[in-house]
């Protein structure tokens, strides 16, 4: 699976999937705020396709972090979005700790659980990653 992303990377660029990334993740604060299960679903799977994207760019091995079950995961998901999100956007991301991303995808990991959508993340991803495949032969 690392060989696509290594791809898309190659296809559109390390600072078009960073800003890439950012669009995605706030776009999972907005599927979260609507509690609307499918598009945080669809949301998630994005998410891990770009963070699939920042881990291969800078070769960091992840690392699940445990997640206190007694705080409020939706908001840790959010406040870890929010955060990685100031990080893309304000410095390079050689400065980004590792664990912060990490941290976000232990996350999101959490509230797949919580929403019981694991199978409905891999299907969006699979479909997801198909399309882009799709798209990268055409624009060659």
């Amino acid at each position: 699976m690392n060989n696509i992303y290594k791809k898309i990377i190659e296809h559109y660029g390390e600072e078009t999937q960073i800003n890439k990334t950012v669009e995605e993740l706030a776009e999972l604060i907005v599927a979260i705020k609507k509690d609307n299960k499918k598009m945080i679903a669809e949301e998630i799977a994005d998410v891990e396709i770009m963070l699939e994207q920042i881990r291969t760019i800078y070769n960091i091995k992840y690392d699940i972090h445990k997640i206190n079950s007694n705080s409020n995961i939706i908001r840790n998901v959010i406040l870890c979005c929010c955060e990685l999100i100031e990080s893309l956007e304000v410095f390079d991301i050689r400065d980004i700790d590792k664990y912060e991303i990490n941290e976000t995808i232990s996350c999101i990991y959490q509230l797949k659980l919580i929403y019981e959508i694991n199978n409905e993340v891999d299907e969006w991803k699979e479909r997801k990653l198909r399309r882009m495949k799709e798209r990268m032969k055409k624009e060659r």
